[in-house]
C-alpha cells in the first residue's frame, strides 16, 4: 500500500482544482519542448476527487470538457483526490490560465461580492 492510499480525507466533496500553470505546445518548459504535442494543466486538488472521463467546467470562462488523463509523479492514474498535486489533460483545446478553477459540471461554487472574514494582523504597527 502506498503512502497516497493511506491518506484518509473526504473524497466525496465538491471538486476544486486550481491551476498553477500549464505545459502546452512546447512553449513554456523543457518538458514542453520535449513533448511538443502535450497540453496539461498542473495544480493541486483543493477538495473532492477527479476521475478520468469526468465532465468538468473551467471557471471563470464557463467552458466544459472531460478529463482525458490524470498524471502524478509515479505516472498515470485513474483517480486523484485532495490534497494531491496533479497534471490534468482534457479532451478539448481550451484556454485555461493560471488561477482558473476546474469543477465538476453542475458543482460550481457560489459567486458573491460579500463575505465574512476574520483577519489576524501580525504586524507590531496597528492596521489603519
Amino acid at each position: 500500500m502506498s503512502a497516497i492510499e493511506k491518506i484518509s480525507l473526504d473524497q466525496t466533496g465538491l471538486l476544486r482544482f486550481i491551476t498553477a500553470g500549464s505545459v502546452d505546445d512546447g512553449k513554456s518548459t523543457l518538458i514542453g519542448r520535449l513533448l511538443h504535442d502535450f497540453r496539461g494543466y498542473m495544480g493541486r486538488i483543493e477538495s473532492g476527487s477527479v476521475w478520468m472521463g469526468d465532465a468538468v467546467t473551467v471557471l471563470p470562462s464557463d467552458l466544459s470538457s472531460r478529463i482525458k488523463e490524470i498524471l502524478v509523479y509515479e505516472g498515470s492514474v485513474t483517480e486523484a483526490f485532495a490534497p494531491q498535486s496533479v497534471t490534468l489533460t482534457i479532451e478539448d483545446h481550451l484556454d485555461i490560465s493560471r488561477g482558473d478553477m476546474l469543477v465538476r459540471v453542475g458543482d460550481s461554487p457560489q459567486v458573491t461580492k460579500v463575505f465574512d472574514a476574520m483577519l489576524c494582523w501580525l504586524s507590531e504597527q496597528p492596521l489603519e
